[in-house]
């Protein structure tokens, strides 16, 4: 699993996936059992021990995005609230199934 990356590698890797963060002196840092969090009045940050994902939640926004598959240089894959960055939403999938059938049915 690794070992944990701190609270300035985790503040690193989120400000390279262009979050804006409080002070680092600010947030309270935490360790236990494999996870790592970085917390503050706005912010819950954790990280799994080793940084394989990194998920943050804002308190008052109900959003939570959630980065896994650390490369080295920057997370493979963003969810925001359960849905893959980039992929279609229920809607646009149903709006497309939709479509496909009038196409065949008429």
């Amino acid at each position: 699993m690794g070992k944990y990356i701190g609270q300035r590698e985790i503040c690193k890797r989120l400000k390279t996936e262009n979050h804006q963060l409080p002070k680092l002196n600010d947030m309270i840092y935490t360790k236990y059992e494999g996870t790592e969090w970085l917390d503050d009045r706005y912010i819950h940050i954790t990280c799994q021990r080793g940084g394989d994902w990194l998920m943050i939640t804002y308190k008052n926004e109900k959003k939570t995005d959630l980065y896994v598959g650390y490369d080295g240089h920057k997370y493979v894959n963003h969810y925001i609230n359960g849905v893959l960055e980039g992929a279609p939403s229920p809607i646009q999938i149903l709006e497309k199934l939709e479509a496909m059938e009038r196409e065949l049915f008429g």
